[in-house]
């Protein structure tokens, strides 16, 4: 399995074989921001949403309407031609929401901002004249995040959530004719799923080969959202929940039939893609799902209070997800997830490197290797991973400290851009006083 139409004709063939007893009441508009922070705010009322379906997966496709498309591009042949003489697409998908090209800019080392403010975007770096081993690398706030060169002259796209991010190519053992150019992309859809009921949210139908199994939302001072799993949740399932309002001092409680779940301190998500909220990994018997908006009064330690003034604007969602796909591997005693999702683009788990400890050194991916994704895994005590490309260049740095127990924690190494393999990892030094934890590697190839 290799592509995501792989994955996903895989994810159907197991869906067929379930029950979907869903029913989707009210699909919503679709309009919204993107971003990937967690806990936001800003919505305004209708009725709440309430889906159920059957556990497993198998969700009934729901209708979003898509009354707010942008319009066509017209005439102008930057949005639809090539860029630099390469063939680009006039529009693309991003986790599955739809973006349509509505720029072409030459893009050099001047750091230029993106603008667009707050909308949802996204870019693709173009490059022409890089034969001889010339790449062009994109920076979006001094981060690398793509790169081409002449077998590769078109990046995958990157999105960007801040109109004000600056952006910027560095070019290298490159020829005076080299150019480089971003096709910037704009999206005023929503992926498919199960929208919030003012069109400013979705939680999506599918995440990192996971499948929605249910999902409500509630606005205003409408009863709490209820997912309800007549057949309960499986080992392995995710509930994610969503919490947004411009007042202070609300928090959510979520629970299941068995009892709470789980509180966090303040509605703060933002973004129209509601699965970056917060998660719970639970395993339950049947019955329903709920999160409940609570007053938060003095200090995290304090007890939650009922909330008697519901602000109008208050968004809340919880959605409930299948299992993942199982990779089999485990490091430092945590099951390793076969697909994940990062900078826009899904991954899947190429290998793992089971304990990366002092001057000992892994190397990452070759000279033709496309981008890889590393995901250090760290026990208690402070990590850090120092990678170094072939042409010397090294970057990386200390990702986790744990508390005083024995739990692992996962960290985003971040993604190692092809052309200038092999990278070298190293574990980093430790910090002064600090116990040097111990740390493993799961290294993630693109999808696309």
């Amino acid at each position: 399995m290799s592509t995501l139409d792989d994955l996903r004709r895989t994810l159907d063939e197991r869906a067929g074989a379930l029950t979907d007893d869903g029913l989707a009441d009210r699909a919503g508009a679709v309009r919204g921001r993107v971003s990937r922070i967690r806990r936001r705010r800003a919505a305004i009322g209708v009725a709440a949403v309430v889906l159920a379906i059957g556990a497993g997966v198998g969700l009934r496709t729901v209708d979003l309407g898509r009354p707010d498309a942008i319009a066509p591009a017209g005439p102008r042949p930057e949005l639809t031609g090539p860029v630099l003489g390469v063939d680009v697409p006039s529009s693309l998908d991003v986790l599955g929401f739809p973006y349509r090209r509505v720029d072409v800019r030459e893009i050099d080392e001047a750091a230029q901002p993106l603008g667009g403010g707050r909308s949802a975007q996204a870019v693709v770096l173009v490059g022409s004249g890089l034969a001889g081993g010339g790449i062009a690398t994109l920076y979006v706030d001094d981060v690398a995040v793509a790169r081409v060169d002449a077998a590769h002259p078109v990046a995958p796209a990157y999105p960007i959530d801040a109109g004000d991010a600056r952006l910027s190519v560095r070019l290298a053992d490159a020829g005076t004719d080299a150019r480089t150019a971003l096709a910037v992309f704009r999206s005023d859809e929503l992926a498919p799923g199960v929208a919030a009921p003012d069109g400013s949210a979705v939680f999506r139908r599918e995440v990192a080969g996971q499948r929605l199994v249910g999902a409500a939302w509630s606005i205003g001072d409408q009863a709490p959202p209820v997912v309800r799993v007549p057949d309960g949740l499986p080992a392995g399932s995710t509930l994610r929940t969503y919490c947004r309002t411009s007042a202070a001092d609300v928090g959510l409680a979520t629970r299941t039939d068995r009892g709470p779940l789980g509180s966090e301190f303040g509605c703060s998500d933002e973004g129209r893609d509601a699965v970056s909220s917060s998660t719970y990994g639970q395993s339950a018997e049947a019955g329903a799902v709920t999160a409940r908006p609570f007053a938060i009064r003095g200090s995290r330690d304090e007890e939650e209070a009922p909330l008697t003034d519901v602000p109008s604007d208050l968004l809340v969602g919880v959605a409930v997800y299948a299992p993942m796909p199982s990779s089999g591997e485990e490091l430092l005693g945590t099951a390793v997830p076969e697909y994940v999702e990062q900078g826009g683009r899904t991954w899947r788990l190429s290998h793992t490197v089971p304990e990366l400890a002092g001057p000992v050194s892994q190397a990452v991916g070759q000279p033709g290797d496309g981008d890889r994704l590393v995901m250090a895994y760290s026990g208690r005590g402070t990590a850090g991973v120092r990678w170094t490309d072939a042409r010397g260049d090294q970057g990386g740095g200390y990702y986790q400290t744990t508390n005083d127990t024995d739990s692992t924690g996962v960290q985003d190494v971040g993604v190692l851009l092809g052309g200038t393999g092999p990278y070298v990892l190293r574990q980093a030094p430790p910090i002064e006083d600090e116990r040097p934890a111990r740390t493993a590697l799961a290294v993630y190839e693109p999808l696309d």
